[in-house]
């Protein structure tokens, strides 16, 4: 699921032009911080909205995975935060959590 939410279904990881070996590692250590952050919204927002299914498959399979959830979540909030702050401090509120705190505090 990371790898493909690093590739094309979240952050296009690929498409970045970066050659040294230093600065690919602090971006993925980024995008990394950034897929935790939008799988823990995912799992939140299901929570308080559940994630439909396909009824057309046999399977009844959830249409999106948490991160994706998460991330599209995290992303209208940003694109409109000018328009309402409620949504945008929610997200925010999302990785201000303790478990952040630790990682956070271990990465220095």
């Amino acid at each position: 699921m990371l790898f493909q939410s690093l590739k094309g279904r979240g952050f296009r990881f690929e498409e970045t032009r970066l050659t040294q070996l230093e600065r690919i590692e602090k971006l993925i250590l980024l995008l990394v911080i950034g897929f935790c952050w939008a799988h823990k919204v995912g799992e939140w927002r299901a929570l308080k909205k559940p994630i439909p299914f396909n009824h057309y498959r046999e399977s009844r399979r959830p249409q999106y995975s948490y991160f994706r959830y998460g991330f599209d979540l995290i992303r209208e909030a940003l694109l409109n935060s000018w328009r309402q702050l409620t949504p945008f401090r929610e997200v925010v509120s999302q990785m201000t959590s303790p478990f952040y705190n630790n990682i956070l505090r271990n990465l220095n």
